[in-house]
């Protein structure tokens, strides 16, 4: 044939591979250099180049007539675009199925294969084939369209080309295995459409080099260069329908899969392209759940936290129904962003499981707010004086702090050796009920009673079970309290926590200190009574007589003195400072309740010119000192100090009073103050030092042993405290602190 080129039937095919795989390569190219330069992105642009340079080296080859330029162009194919071809798709399999370690290796084995084989195919470019000139065909028709006479290469495949398909076969055959063991491994996670797409793709080429070797079809027809027509198709529909660049390739899955929390990945359109399998149980999605929108994934009241793509990272709670469980999610939106051009491209969309964190939570909420109420309880048990009273502040607290269906407190009686309601919650009436009256048994009851050891039982196993009428209570705990008291009580959970028995232990002890306290003082209340009936009879049943007595002992007196007479007259003034001593002691002890404004001069001075102490000097120092205090008492306690002067220091007697300005203080809207009583005795022996204070305790024989007691419980009284120490010139030194001052508010 004369003329230097020609038009084949294969041209236009090739043409329409090269344009479709030149545009992916370059679409790769772009996106590579403008934002993604993720290896797989560069790979494929590689890959889809070669193939595109291979269909242009096959469209050049059929468009010449020349022998020479048509074995050129084979071996230009065979030397370099078919090892970049087979090498990049490898690579591309390797990074696909997450091998990236070998691409390295994959890329210089590449580079040795182009060098070497160049420059055997150039030294011997017949090396594959041997070449019968040029054949003759046509003209044909096909789908309508002409085609004129045109020659083709007669070529005859040497060993040598079946050590090159060889090798072909291999790589493609690694690659395939590759793709497929990871996709069998990973069969619930891949997306099916891409990878089907990706594995034909690759495939295509292989099987049709298999085609030409056995003889299927004729090499003039080029069954290896026509399959790229199939791969360039199925690499078309990779990219763009099944968002190979946007889905996370199938490697990446075991990031996804391996995460605990829900995690779901939503493409720029809101379909989502990749999800783990805890998402998929969470949300109770069907197995073809790639590329469906959002709205199809999430629920309803979920979408709108995930559909709308133009704001920034958001975390919300959400609440959502697993297996018939609330669960607590933290909704971690992210969204994914182009980093040239600042588009989004997606979002990453995460649910971590925050339910045992906000149990938590909520149980350190009700465990404060129990610890407030018992806190209030105590409170409001150190105000309380019957025991009563504090067994039924008890019951109540019970029921707000435990949640208590049901508590009682009961009393042990000792009479009839029996348990006895003492209070109740709810209804007060029950108390009377008979049936609550316990007697010894070898119940759980008793046995806490007993052993002084907290019983709790998981179950209702006690005698108090008939109260269970609407089965609200699930546990019981018994709380023995001292000696004699012990409290009931019924929950409505199935059992105590360790953290809540810490509370159950303090509000026993609480309430056992309580009821102690209110025992204490109601002893000290009858004590008192009995005291104060002591005191009436000395002062009715023993007045009377002693009053006769001392008046005819001074009628006996006034008709004839005697030593004897005047010694009975002795004994019953005696026995009258006793009985004296006695009311005092029995009335110091009273709280003073009613405080005046006593000038302590003006007080001391009526003291001590009411006792008219013999050979005394009084040195009072404390100017127009004014404070609060009950003036009888007052005037009691300065008589009691003189008293013991009188008593305990030989004339000429000397007393100093004086404040103390070192021990001035203010504590909110209150002043205090200070003052000192100091005689010059001998002062007070160590022996007696710490015995001065104590009831009948005296070194005088003629003294009672009351009225350094009657000084303390008056100081007690006005909550003053007191001291007592020797003092620089060696006397006795009371000193007296803490004292209200008038410039009190």
């Amino acid at each position: 044939m004369s003329t230097a080129y020609q038009l084949t039937p294969p041209m236009p095919l090739y043409a329409v591979i090269f344009f479709v795989s030149s545009m992916l390569s370059i679409y790769a190219v772009m996106r590579y250099y403008r934002h993604d330069r993720r290896l797989i992105v560069g790979v494929f642009a590689v890959m889809t180049a070669a193939m595109a340079s291979w269909e242009l080296l096959n469209f050049l080859i059929d468009s010449v007539t020349s022998e020479q330029l048509k074995l050129l162009g084979k071996n230009l194919v065979n030397g370099i675009s078919y090892p970049v071809y087979a090498y990049s798709v490898l690579g591309f399999s390797l990074i696909y199925a997450n091998h990236t370690r070998w691409i390295r290796v994959n890329a210089l084995v590449c580079a040795a294969h182009i060098i070497c084989g160049s420059v055997i195919l150039f030294v011997s470019p017949e090396i594959l084939y041997t070449s019968g000139g040029l054949t003759v065909q046509g003209p044909t028709t096909i789908a309508g369209a002409s085609f004129n006479q045109f020659v083709t290469l007669d070529r005859t495949l040497r060993q040598a080309f079946l050590y090159l398909w060889a090798h072909g076969i291999l790589v493609f055959t690694i690659s395939t295995a590759v793709l497929l063991r990871y996709i069998v491994q990973s069969r619930r996670d891949v997306a099916t459409g891409q990878a089907v797409s990706v594995v034909v793709g690759i495939l295509a080429p292989a099987c049709a080099s298999v085609l030409l070797i056995t003889g299927t079809i004729s090499p003039a027809w080029n069954p290896t260069d026509l399959s790229f027509s199939i791969t360039a198709v199925c690499f078309g529909l990779t990219v763009f329908r099944y968002n190979l660049f946007q889905m996370v390739p199938i490697g990446r899955q075991q990031v996804v899969r391996t995460m605990s929390d829900p995690m779901v990945v939503v493409d720029s359109n809101d379909r989502v392209v990749d999800s783990n399998l805890t998402a998929r149980n969470l949300f109770d999605v069907e197995s073809d759940w790639r590329g469906i929108p959002t709205q199809e994934f999430f629920d309803s009241p979920i979408n709108r936290f995930t559909g709308s793509q133009e704001t920034i990272e958001v975390d919300t709670e959400l609440i959502i129904q697993q297996d018939g469980q609330r669960r607590h999610f933290d909704l971690e939106r992210t969204l994914l962003r182009d980093q040239v051009q600042g588009k989004t491209t997606g979002q990453i969309i995460v649910f971590r499981d925050v339910t045992e964190l906000i149990e938590t939570r909520q149980q350190i909420k009700r465990r404060e707010l129990r610890l407030k109420k018992l806190l209030d309880t105590m409170s409001a048990l150190i105000q309380t004086g019957s025991y009563k009273k504090v067994a039924k502040i008890g019951v109540e607290a019970a029921s707000e702090v435990f949640d208590a269906r049901i508590s009682m407190v009961y009393k042990y009686d000792l009479k009839s050796n029996t348990l006895q309601p003492v209070a109740a919650s709810g209804n007060q009436d029950a108390l009377s009920d008979e049936s609550l009256v316990l007697n010894p048994s070898e119940s759980v009851i008793w046995e806490a009673f007993r052993s002084k050891q907290i019983q709790v039982c998981d179950d209702i196993l006690t005698e108090l079970s008939h109260l269970n009428d609407g089965g609200s209570i699930q546990s019981e705990a018994i709380l023995p309290l001292g000696e004699s008291y012990l409290m009931h009580i019924g929950l409505s959970e199935s059992s105590i926590e360790s953290e809540d028995m810490s509370l159950v232990r303090v509000f026993a002890a609480n309430l056992e200190a309580a009821l102690k306290r209110a025992d204490r003082e109601q002893e000290l209340t009858r004590q008192n009574e009995r005291l104060d009936e002591f005191a009436g009879i000395v002062s009715h049943d023993l007045r009377t007589p002693l009053n006769h007595a001392m008046h005819h002992t001074n009628l006996i007196t006034e008709a004839q003195a005697s030593d004897d007479v005047e010694s009975v007259q002795q004994s019953l003034d005696q026995i009258e400072s006793i009985v004296d001593g006695i009311l005092r002691l029995t009335r110091a002890g009273e709280t003073a309740e009613v405080y005046e404004n006593c000038v302590v001069k003006d007080i001391i001075m009526e003291v001590w010119d009411a006792m008219a102490i013999d050979e005394a000097i009084l040195d009072c120092r404390v100017e127009d000192m004014t404070i609060k205090a009950e003036e009888i008492a007052l005037f009691r306690f300065f008589e009691n100090l003189f008293r013991n002067v009188n008593q305990h220091t030989d004339p000429p007697r000397v007393v100093q009073v004086g404040t103390l300005p070192e021990n001035d203080k203010q504590i909110g809207d209150n002043s205090y103050t200070g003052f000192f009583i100091e005689d010059n005795g001998d002062g007070i022996s160590e022996t007696a030092m710490g015995r001065i204070f104590e009831h009948g305790f005296t070194t005088s024989s003629d003294g009672s042993g009351y009225g350094l007691s009657i000084v303390q419980r008056i100081a007690e009284s006005h909550g003053w405290r007191l001291s007592v120490t020797n003092g620089a010139d060696g006397g006795a030194r009371f000193e007296i602190t803490g004292v209200m001052s008038h410039s009190s508010a």
